[in-house]
């Protein structure tokens, strides 16, 4: 999956600790997977990372990315709520609750 879709690493020395896949959709941008290192934490490289993918997203002419997390990510979710993303959607999976969000981007 990675190897067929833009992938963005953030470093911390020698360190590949922070990523952003994505992946493009007829109508949207997909965030596949946006990850900050625990020791990364708190300090805005999530949000770098999200700025980065709607950059992406205008650069590929897309209005929308779509991205999906997990019910108990409570703080990821009142993260992508700030930031402007909706929850469209949820539904079960393996035992837990999947949460699809969207942001509309401006034109």
């Amino acid at each position: 999956m990675i190897a067929q879709h833009p992938v963005w690493l953030l470093w911390q020395g020698k360190e590949a600790r922070n990523v952003l896949a994505l992946r493009l959709e007829p109508d949207y941008l997909h965030i596949f997977s946006v990850a900050v290192h625990p020791q990364d934490q708190k300090y805005g490289f999530g949000c770098r990372l999200l700025n980065w993918a709607e950059l992406e997203a205008q650069r590929y002419v897309r209005q929308e990315i779509h991205l999906l997390t997990n019910a108990l990510m409570v703080e990821n979710i009142a993260l992508y709520l700030r930031l402007g993303y909706i929850e469209i959607g949820r539904e079960p999976y393996l035992g837990s609750t999947v949460v699809y969000m969207a942001k509309k981007l401006e034109k």
